[in-house]
């Protein structure tokens, strides 16, 4: 009795620390899942959209093609008179299954989301929180496109992404030069299409816009691209890993050094290899070629591809002297007069 005594106490013990092995990998294996998500949830691209006149209709059409899980987060920043309410989430939300919502001040942005901006006031981002600011009494030009999409490139660096939709004046086109500073993706709807092409037209004559399509190409554009390094973590990936594309051909290479040198003038020849073959591998995954060879074809054909490729290599949309205006007023004002 005593032997079974202890036998059923061993067996009791074992089976205790049996179940005791089994909840722990059960707590493992469902603290798995969780962590990724979290990973997942913390690293997506934000999509800064700018419009003004006409503006709802072309997000329409953009919203209206987009799935409810590309792992993208939409900010909308528009034109609107500020004595007036905006509808613009009451009838988007009717044309997505993603929810809309109107931004409230320090609200933490989160993907498969599509915010707006109310009326009235101006927006920025500082690390994924959206804060509200209020406009300015004085009337002048409306610039919150511009004002939202340089916080938005500083604050997500290569995962911003700016859309310049239909609209009036020039709103939106410094702020994209910010976002392409910071190695951001830069589109920009066709002004053929545009209700209002001033903001496309002047976004487009900056030579740095990625692409140019419709509302509807640019939203499978989005999908295609959602995941990609180029809207990720395209500074932390080597072009060897860039698997979509096989730039290892050094002729067409050469071709390309010479198709740029014959047109801006400079010999890229013998800048930093990594970074050169990174920025032709982007170029290549936005425009659909797998191979140098065709890419080499697509400039070759296309006199525009090789400004925006020289735009990309340089990202020249910075300036020695910045805010040219302050510097205007310092000759004018000041240098004249100590002179």
């Amino acid at each position: 009795m005593v032997v079974k005594k202890k036998s059923t106490s061993k067996i009791s013990k074992s089976a205790k620390a049996s179940k005791s092995k089994t909840r722990k990998a059960t707590k493992t294996a469902k603290a798995t899942p969780r962590k990724a998500t979290k990973k997942l949830l913390s690293s997506f691209p934000i999509v800064g959209i700018g419009a003004s006149a006409g503006g709802l209709e072309a997000v329409t059409q953009l919203i209206s093609n987009l799935p409810d899980d590309t792992n993208l987060a939409y900010v909308l920043v528009q034109h609107l008179d500020p004595t007036h309410e905006s509808f613009s989430a009451e009838i988007l939300a009717r044309k997505t299954k993603m929810r809309v919502e109107e931004i409230k001040d320090n609200t933490k942005v989160r993907p498969n989301h599509f915010y707006i901006i109310p009326p009235n006031h101006l927006l920025v981002i500082e690390k994924g929180v959206l804060m509200l600011k209020p406009r300015p009494e004085k009337r002048s030009p409306q610039m919150s496109v511009d004002y939202f999409f340089q916080s938005l490139a500083q604050d997500q660096k290569q995962k911003a992404i700016g859309i310049i939709l239909t609209g009036t004046g020039t709103d939106g086109t410094h702020g994209l030069e910010a976002i392409k500073s910071k190695d951001g993706l830069v589109i920009v709807q066709d002004p053929v299409t545009a209700k209002f092409d001033g903001m496309p037209r002047s976004a487009v004559s900056t030579g740095i816009v990625d692409l140019v399509l419709t509302p509807e190409l640019i939203a499978k554009e989005l999908v295609r691209l959602a995941h990609h390094p180029i809207v990720t973590d395209s500074e932390k990936i080597e072009p060897s890993e860039l698997k979509m594309v096989d730039i290892s051909d050094g002729e067409y290479m050469d071709k390309i050094f010479a198709l740029l040198r014959s047109q801006s003038h400079v010999d890229f020849t013998n800048y930093k290899t990594t970074t050169i073959k990174r920025r032709i591998a982007r170029r290549m995954i936005i425009n659909k070629s797998n191979r140098l060879a065709d890419y080499y074809n697509y400039v070759n054909a296309n006199p525009q591809e090789v400004r925006v490729l020289y735009a990309d290599l340089l990202i020249n949309v910075t300036e020695f002297f910045r805010d040219p205006e302050v510097f205007i007023a310092l000759k004018k004002q000041i240098l004249e007069k100590v002179i």
